[in-house]
């Protein structure tokens, strides 16, 4: 049995039968007791709540991998969420580094599979959503050792500056 998801969305009065047949159109529809659940969440705030509670757990964790030295990594984007972006330096291949980490025991994924057309900026999607800070650092450190055992213009990354 695969994993659903279930998402919302606030639209004006004017646009909801125009998302509600959009989304009919889109999919065979969601679960009717996690719609339910996720309404109630909503309706108690308990949403709000769980938020306040996590955005500074979420922060920690991200400003632990961005303490951490991945030379030549450049992260990317607004400090929030549960993901970070990091461009890998000239010449270095995400499929590469995707591969080597995935060899020291490390997931990430490459930012590729996103992309809307053609070839881009090589780079990296870091998840930290559900890894303690330790775990973090561990795995930072793995992926840094991943890049280096790459060899050639990888290994000179090391002088090239830190994320």
């Amino acid at each position: 049995m695969g994993t659903g998801r279930l998402g919302w969305l606030v639209v004006p009065a004017h646009l909801a039968a125009a998302v509600a047949e959009a989304k009919l159109l889109a999919d065979r529809g969601s679960p009717a007791i996690e719609q339910l659940a996720l309404a109630d969440f909503l309706v108690r705030g308990e949403l709000d709540r769980h938020l306040r509670r996590m955005r500074p757990v979420y922060r920690r964790r991200r400003d632990v991998l961005l303490a951490e030295s991945l030379p030549g990594f450049r992260p990317t984007g607004v400090a929030a969420g549960l993901h970070l972006v990091v461009w890998l330096p000239d010449g270095m291949g995400e499929d590469d580094v995707v591969a080597a980490a995935a060899d020291h025991g490390v997931r990430v994924a490459g930012v590729g599979p996103y992309r809307l057309a053609g070839p881009g900026r090589q780079g990296l999607i870091l998840g930290y959503g559900d890894l303690p800070e330790g775990r973090i650092a561990e795995g930072v450190e793995a992926l840094a050792a991943a890049v280096r055992g790459l060899g050639g213009t990888y290994a000179e990354a090391d002088d090239r500056g830190a994320a």
